[in-house]
């Protein structure tokens, strides 16, 4: 019994990372509910096998969700991309160092705020982005192929946001993470120097980074 158990508290923390990928109105609420659900799994394996076993399920509740973010990730992806059926290629979850820059990057953006103010008062969250980006050689390979500056990447990122990347698909901040893969970077780019519609050009990044889906005439085709 203690193994069904077992196996219920690794199925329910899997289901509560498949949750965090999601959207819906009921998102919440089906947390809060797989959240009681673990709780009760736990203390149930107290009265049914007394308190080794107990701490063992408590134990097991950490390494299970760790271990299911990446493939709770490629689940919720996979689901996104059926209505196109379509077989994506989803990116995976970011690089940890450009997840915790997303993490203190991706935040409600104020559209009514001058954005020489957000990026002049000292070092930002913007500047370790950049950083980040810079310091990879493929992305410098881009910027060199299309002549763009670390500037140039800064009023492209609020470019981003401002068309409407500003948001979190598929464990990704899109705006950050379209600078820090070389091919979003490249379709960016090509995009604005061929006068695409910036906000079609944030709908598209957010498909891909949602779905991987490589839609026809978008995200890497000719590459």
């Amino acid at each position: 019994m203690i193994y069904v158990i077992f196996a219920l508290v690794v199925v329910a923390s899997f289901l509560l990372m498949l949750n965090q990928y999601l959207k819906g109105t009921g998102k919440t609420q089906i947390g809060a509910f797989l959240g009681l659900l673990l709780c009760c799994l736990v203390i149930a394996s107290f009265f049914v096998a007394g308190w080794k076993a107990g701490l063992g399920a408590i134990a097991l509740c950490i390494p299970s969700t760790r271990m299911s973010r990446r493939l709770a990730a490629r689940t919720a992806s996979w689901i996104y991309a059926l209505p196109y059926r379509q077989s994506g290629h989803y990116p995976g979850l970011p690089p940890k160092p450009l997840e915790r820059i997303s993490r203190a990057i991706g935040r409600p953006f104020d559209i009514t705020e001058e954005i020489p103010q957000q990026i002049t008062s000292g070092r930002t969250a913007e500047d370790v982005l950049l950083d980040y980006c810079v310091a990879q050689a493929e992305i410098r390979q881009v910027m060199a192929e299309c002549k763009v500056s670390r500037d140039d990447l800064r009023e492209l990122y609020f470019d981003l946001i401002r068309a409407g990347a500003g948001q979190w698909r598929g464990g990704h901040w899109v705006a950050a993470s379209a600078l820090a893969y070389p091919k979003t970077l490249r379709y960016v780019l090509e995009g604005k120097k061929n006068a695409q519609e910036k906000w079609r050009i944030a709908g598209i990044l957010c498909t891909y980074f949602e779905t991987g889906l490589l839609l026809s005439g978008n995200i890497g085709e000719g590459h």
